[in-house]
């Protein structure tokens, strides 16, 4: 039997086949990762691996050229980011 209730270990952003070009430079092809809850999430790279440009497709400051964004909720409703209108992170999320 499993338990349907949201846990410690759930994801709550989804990011799946992310890309976004900025005319013919690719700044960040095909991209998939889950933050779940619980656990620090954390993206490395160098200088111009698109650290950045992630972090804006999440917020919504940039449109990703292709790929979906999903928010889960602790009540396990789900939403695509782009469909959220004005979508931002709240300052009490603690992204850093």
């Amino acid at each position: 039997m499993s338990d349907a209730s949201p846990s410690m270990n759930d994801a709550i952003l989804q990011v799946e086949h992310l890309s976004m070009k900025f005319g013919g430079l690719v700044a960040i092809g095909d991209l998939s990762f889950q933050a779940r809850r619980g656990e620090i999430t954390a993206l490395i790279g160098p200088n111009g691996a698109g650290k950045t440009t992630v972090f804006n497709c999440i917020t919504g400051f940039y449109k990703p050229s292709e790929g979906m964004l999903t928010l889960n909720r602790r009540d396990g409703s789900s939403y695509l980011l782009e469909r959220l209108p004005n979508h931002e992170i709240p300052a009490r999320a603690k992204v850093a």
